[in-house]
């Protein structure tokens, strides 16, 4: 998928906050050049990633991953980012 697709899927403000976490982290990225991956993460209530108590047992959030070479990324959840350096597949928010 385009990058640029992917990363104007989000407001503004996220998308500012996708690319300024690499940036903040000494990764140099060419825009044109990020993989993007998404896939569902069952947590245990309904706040998510966002923590606190939720009002169910079990919520499913979607996490939206930005890759760059194959390595690093920038996952998004619930308005949750968060930088990783060893990136896997299907790996938990």
């Amino acid at each position: 998928m385009n990058s640029q697709a992917s990363i104007k899927m989000f407001p503004k403000e996220i998308q500012d906050k996708i690319l300024n976490t690499f940036k903040s982290n000494g990764v140099q990225i060419i825009e044109n050049e990020i993989d993007y991956y998404a896939w569902p993460q069952l947590f245990g209530s309904t706040a998510g990633p966002n923590g606190g108590w939720g009002g169910s047992a079990m919520t499913k959030f979607t996490v939206h991953a930005f890759v760059y070479n194959d390595e690093v990324a920038v996952l998004v959840c619930s308005r949750q980012i968060r930088f990783v350096e060893k990136f896997k597949f299907f790996m938990k928010f």
